[in-house]
């Protein structure tokens, strides 16, 4: 292993994974306080984080669409430039469900929205997809290139091995009982049951925490639509909206 990707790997955990890993319980918290924005602002925050340090795991760069033409810009907090980004490393597969895409672009579209100018919503699934979302991501948060010998006394790349343990299918069916790694959410569930931080990652996850699954129709559901001032018909006229911007930024 390289100097640099063991920079890489110790930025991916400490300023990526762990960080990703409270965003997490941060949005988990906000959706139970009933914070609409707050929630969509930490999961955005989360879900980047976790894509980001899974680039840099594998040595690609996590700031820019295209290191070698800067012009294109940066990811961001864009979600889909970055699953795109790590579904094209070749010898990597990431699996994930089937809706994510999508809710990825919605994080991407609603997620920036921390000062509330653009109308926004929940349907009342966000929840229980952002839980599975995280886990199906997360686990591959880790640097999975481990050497190993061939039978010719050679060294190979073991990412293939690595890969098949992560996307054991017995891991899908018992997500609570799989530990990647030890992670900040390891470390909080091992804390005691009255734990703070403990509780508000384990209520009513089917993926982190106690034995046993929880129905769907015990996981927490609201509908919530709030229009955003600057959508509203009270005679912001595009002169007027013009100058606004010179005052706060639309």
């Amino acid at each position: 292993m390289t100097k640099l990707q063991k920079a890489l790997n110790t930025i991916a955990i400490e300023m990526f994974r762990n960080q990703a890993d409270q965003d997490y319980i941060c949005a988990r918290i906000n959706y139970r306080m009933v914070f609409r924005e707050q929630f969509l602002w930490s999961g955005l925050h989360a879900i980047e984080k976790y894509l980001k340090a899974i680039l840099l795991f594998n040595g690609r760069n996590a700031r820019y669409v295209d290191l070698n033409n800067k012009s294109l810009g940066v990811f961001g907090h864009n979600l889909t430039k970055l699953i795109k980004a790590i579904n094209d490393i070749e010898v990597f597969s990431l699996i994930y469900p089937s809706w994510g895409n999508d809710f990825m672009k919605y994080l991407t579209e609603f997620g920036i929205n921390r000062y509330f100018t653009k109308t926004s919503h929940l349907k009342g699934d966000e929840f229980f997809k952002l839980d599975e979302l995280v886990w199906s991501i997360r686990r591959y948060c880790q640097y999975l290139h481990k050497i190993y010998k061939s039978l010719d006394g050679g060294e190979i790349d073991g990412i293939d091995l690595e890969l098949d343990k992560i996307n054991n299918p017995n891991n899908e069916r018992n997500p609570k009982g799989y530990k990647p790694f030890d992670g900040i959410l390891e470390q909080i569930l091992a804390k005691p049951q009255k734990d703070f931080t403990r509780k508000a990652l384990i209520w009513r996850n089917n993926f982190y925490g106690k034995k046993g699954k929880i129905k769907n129709t015990d996981y927490p559901s609201w509908v919530s639509i709030g229009r955003s001032p600057i959508d509203r018909g009270w005679s912001i006229t595009p002169r007027l909206k013009h100058q606004i911007k010179d005052y706060v930024k639309l």
